[in-house]
């Protein structure tokens, strides 16, 4: 908890560990786990601990897309644009293709970390586009271009722009959907 605010930091250098995710996630995610075995790799928690048969070592799921490290200020343009080439490419689309990407997006199919840099402003402009399911805070940490210890609390100052409702989807709820958490530590406190 960070002033009230449940935060799940997205960011490539924090994500869960199988031994989270299966603690926390739905049930579909549990009753499947051998099926994706070809998806998950081992990884060590901190770089130059561990190899692959050390007790340090963690499995990650890596089947879930997300664009992360790269900015979130593009992802409306592109969006727009592929769903415009459609058209223009009409005969090399497939015909089962049901929804535009855009409409995919909407959908809550896609899933983006945000760049602290992009700001504010360029948050908003995201969220008033493609809807407030698909960004996710991610610190960015322990990169110099965060603003460490204060860059969750200079984030959640933006409530005043964005609004609770969008906060809290933006620090914990898109990345608990995107993880298929079912449940969190903060539900055993409550």
């Amino acid at each position: 908890m960070r002033q009230g605010f449940r935060v799940i930091d997205t960011d490539t250098h924090v994500n869960p560990s199988m031994d989270v995710l299966l603690r926390y996630a739905d049930h579909d995610l549990r009753t499947h786990l051998e099926e994706l075995q070809p998806y998950m790799r081992t990884v060590k928690p901190r770089s130059g601990h561990g190899d692959a048969e050390d007790q340090d070592t963690v499995s990650m799921l890596t089947i879930r897309p997300l664009r992360y490290q790269c900015g979130h200020g593009w992802l409306p343009h592109w969006l727009l644009r592929l769903t415009r080439q459609i058209d223009y490419v009409r005969g090399s689309v497939s015909p089962n293709l049901k929804h535009t990407p855009l409409e995919y997006t909407q959908m809550g199919r896609v899933f983006c970390g945000i760049d602290f840099s992009e700001g504010v402003e360029m948050t908003k402009a995201v969220v008033d586009i493609l809807g407030d399911h698909v960004l996710m805070y991610q610190s960015d940490y322990p990169h110099p271009e965060t603003v460490f210890p204060d860059h969750t609390d200079t984030v959640i100052a933006w409530q005043q722009t964005l609004g609770a409702p969008t906060m809290h989807k933006l620090m914990w709820e898109n990345a608990a959907r995107f993880f298929r958490f079912t449940s969190t530590p903060w539900d055993q406190l409550a």
